[in-house]
């Protein structure tokens, strides 16, 4: 005759209550940040946020689940957000601020506020790149490299700085998951990018924009100027063409993936 099976203890887990409990998080998996980091970010922006969550998603980049596809919990959508709500701040900020000024350079001033190099010093200058989650080594040499750059050009480089999107991109999403975690309270959004973005760039510090400062130039010295551009694959050259002792010579090329950028760079000259 069988022997039947002693109880089971008290303590000892069923079978099926063992395999869930050991089974691993799926690979996508991102832990979250750690309460430290998160603090020090608080710190940084001067808010402290309800939903602590929100602080880890706005600094993780898609790669930080390499190599897996991203997972939910990336910056991206808090970086659509954060970029909507700054463009309007900045609209009602110079709009009252520059009561007579016309759009063109009331949009000047709010593009130079919050493009993406004004934003990408704001990242650097504060030390919130730091607490970039991501596994793309490259983002680091080019971090790198715009900080160098960046003791050339006091307040803004009118394009001429080739600023990481990625920097601006955690700028404008903690921008977002602050807005967010605030019930869309825009006079708390508000406080905060202002004391991270000082000094604003104001119209006295903008600088006149290179391409209008070469059409000056040339006016100003009887010469024909024109912008060439030829666009292949994903960049565009742009060549310079002035009139010059009865020809016209390429005074200048530039290389690059935006074609705004390129243009600016491409008439950032001193003939």
């Amino acid at each position: 005759m069988d022997t039947p099976s002693p109880p089971a203890a008290d303590n000892e887990m069923p079978r099926e209550e063992e395999s869930l409990e050991r089974e691993e998080a799926p690979p996508w998996f991102a832990p979250p940040m750690g309460p430290e980091d998160v603090a020090a970010v608080e710190t940084l922006l001067g808010y402290e946020f309800g939903d602590k969550s929100l602080v880890g998603e706005a600094l993780t980049h898609g790669s930080y689940y390499y190599p897996y596809p991203p997972g939910d919990s990336t910056y991206e959508r808090l970086e659509y957000l954060g970029d909507g709500v700054l463009t309007c701040l900045m609209s009602r900020e110079v709009f009252l601020t520059y009561r007579s000024l016309p759009p063109g350079p009331l949009t000047r001033l709010r593009a130079a506020n919050v493009d993406k190099e004004k934003l990408a010093r704001v990242a650097v200058e504060h030390g919130i790149h730091r607490f970039l989650r991501h596994k793309a080594p490259q983002l680091d040499g080019q971090i790198d490299d715009f900080i160098k750059e960046l003791c050339k050009y006091k307040y803004h480089s009118n394009g001429l700085l080739d600023a990481p999107k990625v920097l601006s991109d955690i700028v404008e999403s903690l921008i977002g998951a602050i807005y967010l975690d605030s019930n869309f309270n825009q006079e708390v959004v508000w406080r905060v990018f202002r004391n991270l973005a000082d000094p604003l760039i104001s119209l006295e510090t903008l600088g006149k924009h290179p391409v209008s400062e070469l059409l000056e130039f040339c006016q100003k010295t009887r010469r024909g100027l024109q912008f060439v551009k030829d666009g292949w694959d994903k960049h565009l050259k742009v060549d310079v063409l002035v009139d010059g002792c009865g020809r016209q010579e390429v005074f200048l090329r530039s290389i690059g993936e935006g074609g705004g950028e390129v243009l600016r760079i491409a008439a950032k000259v001193t003939p």
